[in-house]
């Protein structure tokens, strides 16, 4: 019997979880929905086939420890069951981790023989003893990818409630439908599940609307919706489950596992889908109107509790006048209030005088400051006055040496004797004599 037949007639669900988009939440739906099912007693294995081993690291198992792995499987015949390891936090979850090395697997299977067959010729001994078989595909269209559609019975497609999640689902659909001729008779898209729904914004009913407008019944009713905790369950080693077990999207995940067994589901009742209404987009959710009548009766419940306050303070004030003398005299109050506005007027002038004061001072300070300050640039210009007076003789006298070198006369220099400058003519005159 061939592999293909030995799994097609498993009671099995082999189901590839499949988007040729990245970042739509496969390995999310992988792992959380894998441990879900585990949860109610399913025996379940996860095959990691994407080389960024992101399902394998989500479950508390690290790659580089591993010795066997899925690039083993496809590329050196090592049997699936010498691979497969325990989840460490989910009993019946099991997992056949990837590894760096199948990112060169989509090279190295291109020369191979019966290339597209590596994996169903590999799970086949094994399949009967799980109840699902989740396998993980890498966020593209390669041999990897055909090699679990070949596998597996069923795709399950995961949809970003976001406008570019919508652009790759065509062509999956074409690419499923074109295995299906070729290589895989039994190969159906049976699910698809709407993820990252966040309720606070138009495009995600809009896009749920559309999905489930087209794909009609194969779109779950459970939608599993954005939440924080859900992102950060694979940095801790745990599905969500385990993570924070009492989170909407654990929750959202149960919910999923049940309908994929076809148990019967009570949105209603479920704390994850309350808010969300799966099948309803924004765009189509109906208005709920304010209740006037309950508004107008806490207007008044608090209309009449500041009245009763106001009569309140009211009596308190008499009493504080009356007290020691049990009378009410409006002369004593009169004086009281007259004393106490004089009081008043007196705090206001003192604060005034000071405010006065402190301001003629500051600008007594400013007029001394720029003062100061004019004193100080007067100076300054003197001084740039008399730099530029030398700087001109010193010009000058240059230049009446350079006209002097010119004409041939000797520059005079100074005798450090001004009587010899007066005697030496005459001796030269009586010389020539």
């Amino acid at each position: 019997m061939s592999s293909a037949q030995v799994i097609a007639d498993s009671s099995t669900r082999v189901i590839a979880i499949a988007n040729q988009k990245g970042g739509v939440g496969k390995t999310t739906t992988t792992v959380n929905l894998g441990a879900a099912l585990a949860e109610m007693g399913q025996r379940v294995l996860l095959i990691d086939l994407d080389p960024q081993a992101n399902a394998s690291t989500g479950l508390g198992i690290n790659p580089r420890s591993i010795e066997k792995n899925m690039y083993d499987v496809l590329l050196a015949d090592t049997p699936l069951e010498d691979t497969i390891e325990p989840a460490p936090d989910v009993e019946g979850l099991f997992l056949a981790p990837s590894s760096l090395d199948l990112a060169g697997a989509e090279i190295e299977l291109v020369p191979g023989f019966n290339r597209e067959r590596r994996l169903i010729d590999a799970l086949s001994p094994i399949v009967d003893d799980y109840d699902f078989v989740f396998i993980d595909c890498p966020p593209s269209l390669g041999l990897l990818t055909i090699n679990a559609l070949v596998a597996a019975t069923e795709v399950l497609v995961p949809i970003q409630c976001e406008y570019y999640a919508l652009e790759g689902v065509g062509q999956l659909v074409r690419n499923v439908e074109l295995v299906r001729k070729s290589l895989n008779p039994s190969l159906e898209i049976s699910t698809i599940v709407l993820v990252m729904y966040d309720a606070r914004t138009k495009l995600a009913g809009q896009v749920v609307d559309e999905v489930r407008a087209h794909f009609g019944e194969i779109v779950c009713k459970i939608v599993i919706p954005r939440v924080v905790r859900l992102s950060e369950a694979p940095s801790y080693g745990q599905p969500i489950t385990v993570f924070d077990p009492e989170n909407r999207g654990a929750q959202a995940y149960r919910d999923l596992a049940n309908e994929v067994l076809g148990n019967e589901l009570d949105l209603d009742e479920s704390p994850a889908q309350a808010p969300l209404q799966p099948g309803i987009g924004l765009a189509s959710s109906p208005v709920v109107e304010p209740d006037d009548t309950a508004q107008d009766s806490r207007v008044e419940e608090t209309v009449s509790e500041l009245e009763v306050s106001e009569e309140e303070d009211e009596a308190l004030e008499r009493d504080d006048v009356d007290a020691g003398s049990g009378s009410f005299d409006e002369d004593d109050i009169s004086d009281g209030e007259a004393q106490s506005n004089e009081d008043v007027l007196g705090g206001v002038k003192s604060d005034l005088e000071a405010l006065v004061a402190t301001t003629e001072t500051a600008e007594q300070r400013e007029t001394a400051e720029q003062e100061e300050t004019a004193e100080q640039e007067e100076t300054a210009d003197e001084v740039l006055d008399l730099r530029e007076r030398e700087e001109r003789d010193d010009e000058d006298r240059v230049t009446t040496e350079a006209e002097d070198t010119e004409l041939g006369a000797v520059p005079s220099m100074p005798s450090p004797n001004p009587v010899i400058d007066l005697i030496q003519p005459h001796d030269k005159q009586g010389d020539r004599s």
